[in-house]
């Protein structure tokens, strides 16, 4: 009986507690400091995050609403054409969203993945904390900046040179009035948020190739430890994938020039978020390889010589030299398969190469599909 009850209270023991100073502790520790520096600048504020978003949001799809009823409104038109007429009006507003709430989450699995990475990374830890300083926090003198260009360079293009009646109407009847303020000002903040989007993402490649080029504990047979690099990359280069979704989906298929160029550099743009900010770790994951392949072919030849050198060598000593020949050149095949960047094998960077472009990939086939099949 007793020796049930013993074996009763061992099942029902709870789980240790996470002490301090242990590497989840410290990990939980990290990310708790780190993301009070990811915070952007509404975060600030005392309004919930979310009410922030959601104004934000309604106040661009309420300018983008009143341009609709401007511009179209007074055509007489079936419902479907008026729905499929104000999609185009709906990416403003949804861009908003999308990027507000990416930057948040971007910024957090960051945060959460950088502290996972802390041991692969052979720095001090002051160090290590200026890096993820650099690469997540934007200061709010930025920030202000960021919006000071937004309010510059949405008056010049829709105040002085935009084609859309009510726009420009607004503008040239209330010159600097009440008008002006209610047409623009959401237009500055989707422009702000655009801004803010992609400094971000600007000021998290550059330091994260930084954090690259350091030293980094690695071991070929098992990247493991280097795998949060190219979690971090693939989210930034699928949310720039995102964003360009979203506006083909939207605004439809380019039709100039122009708009083609931007869908193609957004699309490279994607890509190269994707591989250049994690050239450091490619090349130190490179020497690590070749560095094993020359130790792989040192004995190989050693033992080579071996038996070339001693022609009586006994049965058993020829035995074991051909399994330790089979040995070495079944390690050597498993170091030239492992992948040289932070990603589990090839399929997977691939698979995140194909994701990245895949809007471009959407443009492309959609132009094929619509010039074989519905020409005239």
């Amino acid at each position: 009986m007793s020796e049930r009850i013993e074996s009763a209270a061992a099942l029902s023991v709870e789980p240790a507690p996470v002490t301090p100073g242990s590497p989840a502790a410290t990990r939980a520790d990290n990310v708790r400091r780190w993301s009070r520096w990811a915070r952007l600048l509404i975060e600030r504020t005392p309004i919930p995050y979310w009410v922030m978003v959601s104004l934000a949001t309604l106040v661009v799809g309420a300018e983008q609403l009143f341009e609709f009823v401007m511009d179209v409104g007074a055509v007489q038109s079936s419902t479907s054409s008026m729905l499929a007429k104000m999609v185009p009006y709906l990416v403003l507003p949804v861009l908003t969203l999308y990027m507000l709430l990416m930057m948040r989450t971007l910024k957090s699995s960051t945060v959460r993945a950088l502290a996972e990475l802390r041991p692969a990374v052979r720095i001090s830890d002051k160090e290590y904390d200026n890096h993820v300083y650099q690469m997540v926090n934007t200061s709010p003198r930025v920030e202000f900046a960021l919006l000071g260009i937004a309010l510059v360079g949405v008056y010049l293009l829709y105040g002085l040179a935009n084609n859309s009646p009510s726009v420009t109407n607004t503008v040239r009847a209330s010159g600097f009035g009440a008008g002006v303020i209610l047409t623009l000002g959401p237009l500055v903040i989707f422009g702000w948020v655009f801004l803010a989007f992609v400094f971000s993402a600007l000021q998290l490649g550059r330091a994260l190739g930084k954090l690259a080029y350091r030293p980094l504990a690695v071991n070929i047979y098992d990247v493991g430890n280097l795998l949060p690099f190219g979690h971090i990359s693939l989210i930034y280069s699928l949310a720039v994938a995102g964003g360009i979704l979203i506006l083909l989906v939207g605004l439809g298929q380019p039709t100039q020039p122009s708009s083609w160029g931007v869908i193609i550099a957004l699309s490279v743009a994607s890509v190269v978020a994707l591989v250049f900010p994690l050239r450091g770790v490619n090349q130190q994951l490179r020497e690590a390889r070749h560095v094993e392949l020359e130790r792989i072919h040192a004995q190989l030849r050693s033992i080579h010589d071996i038996i070339l050198e001693r022609m009586d060598l006994e049965p058993d000593a020829l035995s074991r030299a051909a399994t330790r020949i089979g040995a070495l050149v079944d390690l050597r095949k498993v170091v030239l398969e492992t992948p040289t960047w932070p990603y589990r094998d090839t399929l997977m960077i691939v698979r995140a190469i194909v994701v990245a472009i895949a809007p471009l990939m959407y443009f492309v086939l959609t132009q094929i599909i619509t010039g074989f099949f519905f020409a005239k």
